[in-house]
């Protein structure tokens, strides 16, 4: 650093004794530049000194321990690891020691974290539970949504996001809140088994009142009014009947029906689709193409 701090010194005085020519113009100071081995050598010389320092600090520490043991432990804890590593070779098992409070106050930090983490997506959750809860409490058949009970699609819908609820539920979650999840479920239940077969038979009469100028008769049999039979003399081709079906099973799918039906008259020959819709109270996302899939309340 001497040498470095010389050379510069002895360039400044040679410029400002006329070692450059007067041109009569601003003259510009410029560092020299500092080739690939002086850079090195600069580098070597800061991990020298920053070893020293380390040095240093590990004998201060080890000598603060012979008459106060608490501020050793505080100069410990602000340490560096290469105070540590000096230190490592003088005394190992303080050096040891305090690595070994380092891990477990690490591991300390990182549970506070997952376990802060949790809480904030069970309160979460809770939240949703409480939201949709005090609705279905308020509203726990179809008649109370004053809103929504001539729109099947928006129904269907609202079942599936408070399914949605559930499926996102946290693995653990405490007492309290599980009670309310298993409130929940009870109410979603009630509620999807009063509201899908009242669905169905709104969407039947919309289709009867929308297909009636087409002379095309929509009536609806079992006893959740899950099976759909549509009556028509287009119907006695097959590839009307099969675009019939491809045009509606969307919404038979949305719906939950089990079977539509499509015959050129009452009681001629006809063609059938079996669907495989979940049952009526089973709690279910849907996906993109309206499929149901239900969700394992099995550790609920």
């Amino acid at each position: 650093m001497d040498r470095l701090r010389d050379y510069v010194e002895s360039q400044a005085r040679s410029q400002a004794s006329g070692g450059e020519k007067n041109t009569g113009k601003r003259k510009w100071w410029r560092w020299p530049a500092i080739g690939c081995g002086g850079f090195l050598g600069l580098l070597f010389i800061l991990a020298m000194l920053g070893s020293q320092i380390s040095q240093n600090k590990a004998d201060e520490i080890i000598a603060l321990g012979k008459s106060d043991k608490e501020a050793q432990t505080e100069k410990l804890a602000e340490a560096n690891d290469s105070v540590l590593n000096a230190l490592e070779k003088l005394n190992p098992g303080l050096a040891e020691q305090e690595r070994q409070r380092r891990e477990v106050e690490q591991k300390q930090l990182e549970a506070a974290a997952k376990e802060k983490k949790l809480a904030e997506v069970e309160n979460k959750y809770r939240s949703a539970l409480e939201r949709e809860l005090n609705s279905m409490r308020e509203n726990p058949t179809m008649d109370d949504l004053e809103d929504l009970k001539e729109e099947e699609f928006y129904v269907a819908i609202l079942i599936a996001g408070r399914a949605q609820i559930l499926a996102d539920a946290p693995e653990n979650i405490s007492p309290d809140t599980k009670k309310l999840q298993q409130e929940y479920i009870r109410l979603l239940k009630a509620f999807q088994s009063d509201a899908f077969p009242r669905l169905r038979r709104q969407a039947v009469q919309k289709w009867r009142e929308k297909l009636w100028a087409n002379d095309v008769k929509v009536r609806v049999a079992g006893s959740r009014s899950d099976r759909v039979t549509f009556t028509a003399g287009i119907f006695a081709a097959n590839r009307n009947k099969q675009a019939a079906h491809d045009g509606v099973l969307e919404v038979l799918k949305l719906l939950r029906f089990k079977r539509d039906t499509y015959e050129w008259y009452r009681g001629s020959e006809s063609s059938y689709w079996d669907l495989e819709p979940p049952s009526d109270d089973v709690i279910a996302t849907i996906g993109d193409d309206n499929n149901w899939t239900p969700v394992s309340l099995a550790e609920r």
